[in-house]
């Protein structure tokens, strides 16, 4: 067992497998727990509401915008993509350009809806166990922070391969376990079921049958990014998992609270959060709208790579 509290201080069990290193909860929770979670509670437990407020909007739009700027290489202008776990649609936002197809997935009702009546955009409400998908309809699949909360996460890597044509591309993003840049005691929600590091995610999409194509950690460790491709040939496991248990629980073992106490984090952490708290209050002031404040933050970028460009 690494824990037994969540970041809340509430009872969570959470456990590693001494085999490979993937760090879950324990017990398992139920589909039909899940599916009822995050149809209706989970925004609102982690939001405090059933729609996105526009600092939300605009918080969300600034790391779409970071988002699609990493993933130049694999958006090209004419090409569909899927964003599974879109929320209130800013990813999709961004990414549409050109000819473009650009379709989102939601489970939650009220963001859905709020992207697809507020921004306009072709979000289904749903799961992707009941996604009505055809076979290798999309280019490039995107899970931003997604997969943490997936209760089978190696059956919705299957149903993206399935989905995408081949060459196309899966790109996912999770928390980092190792991360030290996070506070022990926030480490594990509730709502993560489980906990990636960057061996444990490779591991899975190569069980699902995608290579790996690039790999990311952040700066702070805080988040991990994986480009997997679809490919014709199966792919063989490669990676030795033997040791992954063991340094994971070293590393979170020397992360004491003591220990972060006394690095740059708490505090570095603490500024960063005044300044975005006073820069949202400014920009978001200036606007009434989602829409309007994601069309205007999407068209400056626009503008702005066009003058470097020159």
């Amino acid at each position: 067992m690494l824990a037994d509290r969540d970041r809340r201080g509430k009872p969570l069990t959470t456990v590693i497998c001494r085999s490979c290193g993937l760090v879950r909860h324990s017990p398992l929770p139920t589909a039909d727990e899940v599916r009822r979670y995050y149809e209706k509670a989970y925004r609102l437990d982690y939001k405090k509401n059933l729609t996105p407020k526009l600092k939300h909007v605009y918080r969300a739009g600034l790391v779409a915008l970071q988002r699609v700027q990493a993933m130049n290489t694999w958006l090209t202008e004419t090409q569909t993509v899927l964003d599974i776990g879109a929320g209130g649609g800013e990813l999709c936002y961004m990414m549409q350009a050109g000819d473009r197809c650009v379709t989102g997935l939601e489970p939650n009702h009220g963001y859905a809806l709020y992207a697809r009546e507020q921004l306009g955009l072709n979000i289904s409400i749903g799961d992707y166990q009941t996604a009505p998908i055809a076979a290798e309809t999309f280019d490039l699949i995107t899970m931003f922070h997604v997969l943490e909360h997936i209760l089978e996460p190696l059956e919705i890597l299957h149903k993206a391969r399935g989905w995408l044509r081949s060459g196309g591309h899966l790109i996912v993003e999770v928390p980092n376990v190792e991360a030290l840049c996070v506070s022990p005691k926030n480490r594990f929600h509730f709502a993560h079921i489980y906990n990636f590091n960057l061996a444990t995610l490779e591991a899975l999409g190569m069980r699902a049958g995608f290579a790996i194509r690039n790999r990311f950690v952040a700066d702070d460790g805080g988040i991990i990014r994986v480009i997997f491709q679809k490919t014709t040939a199966p792919q063989k496991m490669t990676l030795d998992l033997s040791a992954n248990s063991k340094k994971i629980q070293r590393l979170l073992l020397q992360h004491t609270p003591l220990a972060h106490l006394f690095s740059h984090y708490p505090y570095t952490r603490f500024l960063k959060k005044l300044a975005r708290g006073f820069n949202e209050w400014l920009v978001t002031r200036k606007h009434d709208t989602g829409e309007g404040l994601l069309k205007r933050m999407k068209n400056t970028r626009s503008t702005s790579a066009a003058n470097h460009a020159r």
